[in-house]
């Protein structure tokens, strides 16, 4: 008798999935497939293998509406693109009928604007509750710190000359909490100090925000059995410092 299989082999990081379209697909197109809304980064052929990259930040059409920071997007496949073709496909805040697709890592006020940048987290975050937490807001006023207790995101307000916050290390139990800080309202910088070093290069221990829209994702890591860290899953414009 065969031995059984293993109940798991690993095949790949999951950021690429195989995908043979139909009719030819432009790149840049999303593709929807049950639960799973994926992007395709170059043109594939009719009939031809190809792949699709279900996570990263894109910046996704969007229909005519403001979105706020850290909003929860989705994909609506009929919607209507600011600028584009009524119809095509657009995000949109409202999840009903929809596909969970990311969250917005920008704040856009002008409802016309043609695009939102937006993290797409992928498969791993669509079937959780994640989803819903990363648009949680966390508070993060001046001079005090930014309290992590679960995942969501920071907007900062600056409000003249060089402001301090800090951000205290991940605690136990806390694999995958994910925050986003983000400059919403300029008007100075903030200069935020870990309580321990983050990142990938192991010296880091500040990050300053200077301009508008700058913003900085962070994910709480496991590097030894009681240990967490911060690490980045995304950088728009933010200095990163030893100190």
């Amino acid at each position: 008798m065969a031995a059984q299989v293993p109940d798991a082999q690993y095949y790949g990081d999951g950021v690429t999935v195989d995908y043979t379209p139909t009719p030819a697909t432009a790149a840049g197109t999303v593709i929807t497939q049950v639960d799973l809304v994926a992007v395709a980064n170059d043109y594939i052929a009719a009939l031809t293998a190809g792949k699709l990259t279900t996570s990263g930040v894109f910046d996704l059409v969007k229909i005519n509406a403001a979105i706020p920071l850290g909003t929860a997007l989705y994909w609506d496949e009929n919607g209507d693109p600011v600028g584009g073709t009524a119809g095509t496909g657009a995000a949109t805040a409202v999840s009903t009928s929809n596909k969970f697709i990311g969250v917005a890592m920008e704040q856009v006020n002008d409802a016309l604007q043609e695009t939102v940048r937006t993290y797409c987290p992928g498969p791993t975050y669509v079937a959780s509750s994640q989803k819903a937490s990363l648009a949680t807001a966390v508070s993060c006023v001046k001079d005090a710190g930014i309290a992590v207790t679960a995942s969501g995101y920071a907007a900062i307000t600056t409000t003249g000359g060089a402001e301090a916050r800090s951000l205290a290390a991940p605690g136990g139990g806390v694999d995958g909490t994910i925050i986003t800080v983000c400059h919403a309202v300029d008007g100075g910088s903030s200069k935020i100090t870990s309580t321990q070093v983050f990142g990938d290069n192991g010296t880091d221990l500040t990050f300053t925000v200077t301009e508008s829209a700058e913003c900085i994702t962070l994910i709480a890591t496991r590097i030894t059995a009681t240990t967490y860290r911060w690490r980045t899953l995304y950088n728009n414009g933010v200095t990163l410092a030893a100190s």
